[in-house]
């Protein structure tokens, strides 16, 4: 699994459950903590959750905008 794919799925796991662990999550992808480590210190730079001892928890209430191309025209989308 490369890491942007990682990454997506733990946005994905954030968003059902509302936080993840360290330990689980490693375990679950077969890699190291200190790569989960990594992944979520990134994601947290980025605002996406903020970080626990040994887990990650959703920041929810924060709007997120992505901009996206439809047949030529731009446009910003909030999710």
């Amino acid at each position: 699994m490369y890491v942007e794919q990682r990454k997506a799925e733990i946005v994905r796991l954030l968003e059902e459950h509302g936080s993840v662990d360290v330990s689980k999550i490693a375990e679950s992808f077969a890699i190291s903590r200190e790569t989960i480590r990594r992944d979520l210190s990134d994601l947290e730079l980025q605002g996406v959750l903020r970080r626990t001892h040994g887990s990650a928890v959703f920041t929810r209430g924060q709007t997120q905008v992505m901009t996206i191309t439809t047949l030529g025209a731009m446009g910003e989308v909030q999710i």
